[in-house]
């Protein structure tokens, strides 16, 4: 990863997904991810967590979950 890039599309098998989605956003990246994004519900869960507090902690105006775009209250 660059750190001039922005978004990262990650599309590998399910079971190695988390890990990197978790890397990705902890660089401070957009993620992409095929269907299905993750192996088990637990994944999907901490995943969208850190999703979540990276947006918080950034001045973007939403944070993406489950495919459906969420303006941040």
């Amino acid at each position: 990863m660059r750190s001039q890039d922005e978004v990262v599309a990650i599309c590998t098998l399910p079971d190695v997904r988390c890990r990197i989605a978790l890397d990705v956003i902890a660089a401070g990246k957009h993620v992409l991810l095929e269907k299905p994004p993750f192996s088990t519900l637990g994944e999907f869960r901490l995943v969208r967590l850190a999703a979540e507090r990276a947006a918080n902690a950034s001045s973007d105006d939403a944070a993406c979950c489950r495919g459906q775009v969420a303006a941040k209250p």
